[in-house]
């Protein structure tokens, strides 16, 4: 496993965007969830910072065939500053859940170590959430 410029072993990050967001549709009015805006800024875009923020550089988002939304949304983002280097997406083609999800990035994280940053939920203070998960398996494998 190899480290990048900030030291850190855990490179790789999958974002589960394919679930419907039938709860939150009173909101999103069938708008993908990860886009509601929190701050002037969408949801996706705030949980990529927290990424690149604690080393990621690589992100693959799971998302359904009808959220093109979000590729839309974020054909600027990858490299951008404070934004993970690469963003990429996988079509997961019926919502069968969060482990399902996980499997279509196992080519993605090609062997390597891979966090999974759930997409509805948001860190503003202190060191990012993901950071300190990372840090927790480079310290304990």
């Amino acid at each position: 496993m190899a480290e990048n410029q900030k030291g850190t072993i855990v490179t790789r990050a999958l974002i589960p965007c394919g679930g419907r967001g039938t709860r939150m549709l009173a909101l999103t009015h069938g708008a993908p969830k990860e886009l509601i805006d929190v701050g002037g800024v969408p949801a996706i875009v705030r949980v990529l910072a927290e990424c690149a923020a604690s080393g990621i550089t690589d992100v693959v988002i799971v998302i359904s065939p009808d959220k093109q939304a979000i590729v839309d949304a974020l054909k600027s983002t990858a490299g951008a500053t404070g934004m993970p280097a690469r963003i990429s997406y996988v079509v997961q083609e019926e919502p069968r859940g969060l482990a399902d999800a996980i499997r279509l990035g196992r080519e993605f994280a090609g062997g390597e170590p891979l966090a999974v940053v759930l997409p509805d939920n948001l860190f503003t203070e202190g060191t990012p959430a993901v950071r300190q998960v990372t840090e927790t398996y480079e310290r304990t494998q």
